[in-house]
């Protein structure tokens, strides 16, 4: 599957992968059709809101250590510098409250200069120097 394809069909937001996709149900869905493995296998459907999926992530001690061991299972080869299709976790701005931003870890795919995340509005692109790279997993292909 080309991730062009990928990121530009037409995806509902839904917290937990059922019915629709969160941030990292939908890169999830993306390993899925990549590998025919479904990285959020064992988390899809677990949650239904914002506050669960961050009681999940808390859990683990963060999106990076949810996600990475998942991927290292599955075959998936950590790396440092992103290139289109890879999977990630960014750190970026997610929100405000009043005038202050709100920053988070998010799951996102590499797509050329920028970081594909889906949120409420759909897939979205965020520019690299916006995003700090947190951890990033690579398909060997």
């Amino acid at each position: 599957m080309l991730i062009r394809d990928y990121i530009e069909r037409r995806v509902r937001f839904c917290w937990g992968g059922v019915g629709g996709e969160d941030c990292t149900t939908w890169c999830g869905s993306y390993g899925l059709a990549l590998t025919g493995r479904d990285p959020a296998e064992a988390f899809r459907g677990t949650y239904n809101s914002a506050e669960g999926a961050h009681a999940l992530i808390d859990a683990a001690g963060g999106l990076a250590l949810l996600v990475g061991p998942i991927l290292t299972d599955q075959g998936w080869r950590r790396v440092q510098q992103p290139t289109t299709g890879d999977m990630a976790v960014i750190r970026t701005l997610v929100d405000f409250e009043g005038e202050d931003p709100i920053e988070r870890d998010v799951s996102a795919l590499c797509f050329g200069p920028l970081w594909s995340v889906l949120g409420p509005a759909g897939p979205g692109g965020i520019a690299h120097r916006k995003a700090q790279l947190v951890a990033c997993w690579r398909w060997p292909r």
